[in-house]
Parts: structure tokens; C-alpha cells; sequence
């Protein structure tokens, strides 16, 4: 019998794909990066192990339309968004948003749902420069900034 060792392994989970095939009991390992289903008959092994018995293990949902434009510079980890399974943020299609800026109080003005508590450190004027302090180590999801129309006006 192969074993198979990984970083992370999550135990028979209810597997559903997204490509529309009917859910399957598997294993998910995580390794160096990689993850794949391992099937009947094969060992597995992980550092760390989860047991998600009970539970649908899928791939993460895209939010096609967030506000998450400032509030990731303020809560990196954006918890409330991976707590939903949402692993990637769709940012700026609303036409408001933080970039371009070439006032600090016309962006916060102009972006949805900014909060002057979020203690956010403005430091870009370009989008460019946006995306560089958006991207920067430390964010937990993946987004597709878009620039916002709105903001390009007043630009």
C-alpha cells in the first residue's frame, strides 16, 4: 500500500469539485504548495490533520463584486470573507475606490464603505502604487483590482 506523506491533510471530507460531478467521500492533500484527492486504497499522512467528516471541502468562491478596496489594507487576514469560503475579491467595478488618488480625503470620500477607524496608511496616488501597498506580504486572498471608472473621473 503506497503512503503518502503531506504538509496538511483533510480527512474524509464530502469533495465537491465545481466542475458539476456528484460530491465524493475523499482526502484532500496539501503539499509544497499542491493539493490533489487521493482515493481508495492509498495511506495518507499529513504534519498536520483535519477531520472534516461531515463536511463539503470545494474550491474557494470568487466575491465578483466587493467593497473590500480599503478594508484589505486595514484587515489583511479579511477574515469575514474566508470565514464565508470566499478566497478571491473582485475590487473597484462599483466605480469608487481608493486609486487613483490625488487627494487623500476626496479617495475616502469616494470609496464605499470606508471607515476613518480602519487606520489605514495612505500611501499611493497612482493605481500602480495601489496595487504595490494592496499586494504587499500579509494578505490572506487573492483580488482583482479593477480600476474604478468613477475615481478615474475625478482623477
Amino acid at each position: 500500500m503506497e503512503v503518502v506523506v503531506a504538509d496538511l491533510v483533510i480527512k474524509s471530507g464530502q469533495v465537491i469539485d465545481g466542475t458539476g460531478k456528484p460530491a465524493v467521500m475523499s482526502d484532500i492533500v496539501i503539499s509544497e504548495g499542491s493539493f490533489f484527492s487521493v482515493g481508495d486504497g492509498t495511506e495518507v499522512e499529513g504534519n498536520f490533520e483535519w477531520d472534516a467528516s461531515g463536511k463539503v471541502v470545494c474550491p474557494g468562491f470568487i466575491d465578483i463584486h466587493s467593497h473590500a478596496d480599503f478594508s484589505l489594507m486595514a484587515d489583511r487576514r479579511n477574515e469575514g470573507a474566508i470565514r464565508q469560503g470566499i478566497t478571491t475579491l473582485v475590487t473597484g467595478n462599483c466605480g469608487h475606490g481608493p486609486a487613483p488618488a490625488r487627494d487623500v480625503d476626496l479617495a475616502k470620500r469616494n470609496t464605499a464603505g470606508f471607515s476613518e477607524s480602519w487606520n489605514v496608511h495612505f500611501s499611493w496616488g497612482s493605481f500602480s502604487e495601489y496595487m504595490d501597498a494592496l499586494l504587499s506580504p500579509g494578505l490572506s486572498a487573492n483580488v482583482a483590482p479593477l480600476v474604478p471608472h468613477g475615481t478615474v473621473r475625478l482623477f
